[in-house]
């Protein structure tokens, strides 16, 4: 039975060997991080700006799309005496679907799922159900000179535009 002295392992990233799905493209290792923000007396030796990467995770059989993009919040490991998995853990939080855009870049347009309450829906995952790391474009209105840090981007947009054009490896793919 755990305690409230029990430790569990905590990682800043995971680094995935991506495999390709043609022959057209190279395997390539592609890391993923979850940095929370430096805490004095408590987190010191971490980075001042939080950095919590976005990822495409393969869904269940049968469900309408078969990616779906994820924001990663903590990379764990839970103790052998609480349950055994061969991969780390992931702590996301999921955004909806993708949907067309309609656009001149023909992106795909997500928004940040929640439930009601206005609660993000988070998940945890095993590490191995990440297939790549993304990246998102937020969807700016009349406000697109504002000056924002990098770590409010997600706090001030609920919807983005995923960036398929970053390399060939999500263009061919998504």
């Amino acid at each position: 039975m755990p305690t409230q002295h029990d430790v569990f392992n905590v990682y800043k990233q995971v680094v995935l060997n991506i495999q390709p799905g043609t022959a057209l493209l190279p395997s390539f290792c592609d890391r993923v991080c979850a940095i929370p923000a430096q805490v004095a007396n408590i987190l010191p030796k971490l980075g001042k700006v939080p950095q919590f990467n976005t990822v495409l995770i393969q869904t269940p059989p049968g469900a309408p799309f078969p990616i779906r993009v994820a924001q990663v919040h903590l990379i764990f490991e839970l103790p052998s005496f609480i349950a055994r998995y061969p991969t780390p853990l992931a702590y996301v939080e999921w955004f909806m679907e993708f949907k067309t855009s309609k656009g001149p870049a023909r992106m795909y347009e997500i928004q940040k799922m929640r439930q009601q309450g206005g609660l993000h829906s988070a998940e945890i995952l095993p590490i191995s159900s990440i297939l790549w790391s993304c990246r998102l474009i937020p969807k700016w209105e009349d406000d697109m000179a504002a000056a924002i840090a990098p770590d409010k981007i997600f706090e001030k947009y609920e919807t983005f535009y995923v960036n398929d054009f970053l390399d060939l490896h999500s263009y061919i793919n998504l």
